[in-house]
């Protein structure tokens, strides 16, 4: 919830099969700290369950302005016709010139770039596929344990390179 300059944020740790309230804490910071709070939160269900998690560095991005342009062409990526794709790879440029370390908007970048072509022509062209593979190596290069990442890089084996296995 948010009230002016303030968010409330309660998350909740429900067990699935019951519908059990195993965990649950409110956090009340200013709107500014908004990626501070989901670290929080983060840390606060590891600690309580002695979990170790993946670390999920350069997924995200501390730069508020990339996150921002990253949700940006995330939401873009749904619409699915090839000019709102182009407004996604613009988002996300911006949002790569903000954090050149930020994983998921290098992702992002490979799967639009290569999602774009499908409304344009049978196949992207060589230079988009260039372009999404050099997108899609950097983001595992700066991140290899996520799943988008990996989505991304797959992408483009299956559609640019016609490597089906690697892509699998």
């Amino acid at each position: 919830r948010k009230a002016g300059d303030t968010l409330r944020i309660t998350a909740h740790l429900v067990r699935a099969e019951d519908g059990y309230n195993v965990w649950s804490q409110t956090y009340e910071r200013p709107l500014a700290d908004v990626l501070q709070v989901q670290d929080q939160i983060a840390s606060a269900v590891v600690k309580q369950f002695q979990l170790s998690v993946l670390a999920t560095e350069h997924f995200f991005t501390s730069n508020g302005d990339a996150y921002n342009e990253y949700f940006r062409a995330l939401a873009l990526t749904h619409n699915g016709s090839a000019a709102d794709y182009d407004a996604a790879e613009s988002h996300q440029h911006t949002a790569l010139i903000l954090d050149p370390q930020f994983a998921g908007a290098w992702a992002l970048l490979a799967m639009a770039t290569i999602w774009k072509s499908d409304g344009r022509a049978p196949a992207p062209t060589p230079e988009e596929c260039a372009s999404a593979r050099i997108a899609a190596t950097r983001a595992l290069e700066l991140n290899p344990l996520l799943p988008q990442i990996h989505r991304a890089q797959g992408i483009v084996l299956h559609i640019c390179e016609r490597d089906f296995k690697s892509a699998e």
